[in-house]
């Protein structure tokens, strides 16, 4: 004698069993524009700053005529283990009281930023508006300088504050490696 299905078992299977998706689309309706209004708000700081091109060379042609040479300031900023050497594309500042060293030695084992900010802002007092690129510089460091290292000598020599005013010194940076 065959059996008869119970009454349960004809309700759940007559039941509807697609999932309820209106409060989900109604969450993305609300929250969608939400989302877009905040990201107005966010800024995001960037500074600008020149890699070096892996590419270096490509010669002249005899068919150019020459031109005049602009003079260039240069300006180089190397950092290595021993402190700060400042150069140009002519000559490397030394240091006074050492043969040979950095122009700006460590002191007391750490970075002098002090004598580093108080260098650069002389030398763009004098040279900044003298030369086409004397708002430059290239800043090279050894793969072992600490990148705090970098980010405090890069904000050292982008500006100073006198007076409660800030100048610009060099806003343009270029990095390298030694």
């Amino acid at each position: 004698m065959p059996y008869l299905a119970s009454s349960s078992t004809k309700k759940t299977q007559s039941g509807n069993s697609e999932p309820n998706l209106l409060p989900m689309m109604n969450l993305m309706v609300v929250l969608i524009p939400v989302l877009l209004s905040a990201a107005e708000f966010i800024k995001i700081g960037m500074l600008e700053i020149d890699l070096p091109t892996s590419g270096g060379g490509g010669g002249s042609s005899s068919e150019e005529t020459p031109q005049e040479v602009e003079q260039k300031l240069g300006l180089k900023l190397f950092v290595t283990k021993n402190g700060f050497t400042l150069a140009n594309d002519f000559v490397v500042i030394k240091d006074s009281a050492s043969d040979g060293g950095p122009t700006i030695p460590l002191k007391n084992g750490e970075y002098d930023f002090e004598s580093l900010h108080t260098q650069l802002a002389d030398i763009s007092e004098k040279y900044g508006s003298k030369f086409k690129d004397g708002k430059s510089i290239k800043i090279a460091a050894d793969s072992s300088i600490a990148f705090q290292t970098l980010v405090t000598t890069m904000d050292n020599a982008r500006s100073t504050k006198v007076n409660g005013k800030t100048i610009v010194m060099f806003p343009q940076v270029n990095f390298g490696r030694l």
